[in-house]
């Protein structure tokens, strides 16, 4: 019959020679938990100790030894003992290895749950980065959105103001055309040429009026009536036409005069032959005028 302590280890041995003891000798160990015994044997001294540290069940099985060695069939009771002292063992290892998986386990839940309340705690952080970047994403969006709209206000405002400047470039560019500008150039001279007509009229009444003057003023004999006729309302009203008439045609040649120089100012912005072109055609009918007249009607720079 294997021995106990044999029986506890990993690999087989071969059975221990002291396995094998006699009523008489298990009598004996009771000294350990129970009466003191007359003699002492050798399987008290290596079974009691091992039945002391089972603890309470190891008392059951003493128990049930005195019963045994009562009875007088102590043999075979034992080797049921050692077998189920050997079980008792096998179930106290695998309950301490039990208890070491378990305490290893729980440790492991333990990192695991540190682990995922990390893990739950950094999902919140990057929950909260995510709103916190979609926020701005969409802040991002919305300033986008704003400077486009008013990037197109803008354009539409410039391709308005474009549009109108255009249009303002089209109207006059078809008003200083040349074919126009001669046009007006030559309505100008018609008018010039009127007021020098009208001019030349007043000059020569003028004149007239003069001469009726000194005629009267060297008859002494008619100093009465030339007193009489210049204080006759006639006269008065005479000489009240005349100087009416020399007005407006000196506003008029005014006029015409300033007209003249900005359509020659237009004219020599858009080409520079016009002021030959307009000597060369224009002052033909106006040889032998008289030169006072000239340099009162027309601009300096036309002599330039």
């Amino acid at each position: 019959m294997p021995c106990v302590l044999c029986m506890g280890m990993d690999k087989p041995t071969p059975p221990c020679p002291s396995s094998h003891f006699s009523v008489e000798q298990v009598e004996a160990t009771e000294g350990c938990y129970g009466p003191p015994a007359s003699q002492s044997h050798p399987v008290g001294f290596f079974l009691f100790p091992l039945l002391k540290d089972l603890g309470p069940k190891a008392e059951e099985l003493l128990l049930l030894v005195k019963q045994l060695q009562k009875a007088g069939d102590l043999e075979p009771r034992i080797e049921d003992l050692v077998s189920r002292i050997n079980k008792l063992q096998q179930v106290t290892k695998e309950q301490t290895n039990l208890e070491d998986i378990h305490w290893q386990k729980e440790e492991a839940l333990r990192v695991v749950q540190v682990q995922c309340q990390e893990a739950e705690s950094e999902s919140h952080r990057q929950h909260g980065l995510l709103q916190e970047v979609q926020q701005r994403i969409q802040d991002l969006t919305m300033g986008i959105q704003e400077e486009t709209l008013k990037q197109r206000k803008q354009r539409l405002e410039f391709e308005q103001q474009l549009d109108e400047l255009m249009e303002k470039h089209k109207t006059l560019q078809e008003g200083h055309t040349m074919d126009k500008l001669a046009v007006e150039i030559q309505n100008m001279s018609d008018s010039w040429e009127r007021l020098l007509r009208e001019d030349e009229l007043i000059q020569a009444k003028l004149m007239q009026l003069k001469q009726k003057l000194d005629v009267l003023a060297q008859a002494g004999a008619g100093r009465r009536e030339e007193r009489r006729f210049l204080k006759s309302p006639e006269a008065s009203a005479a000489l009240q036409l005349l100087q009416q008439e020399n007005q407006g045609a000196h506003s008029q040649l005014e006029v015409a005069t300033q007209r003249h120089c900005q359509g020659l100012q237009r004219c020599n912005r858009w080409h520079p032959g016009t002021r030959r072109w307009l000597r060369d055609t224009r002052m033909a009918p106006y040889v032998g005028v008289n030169p006072y007249v000239w340099a009162f009607v027309l601009p300096p720079a036309w002599y330039q």
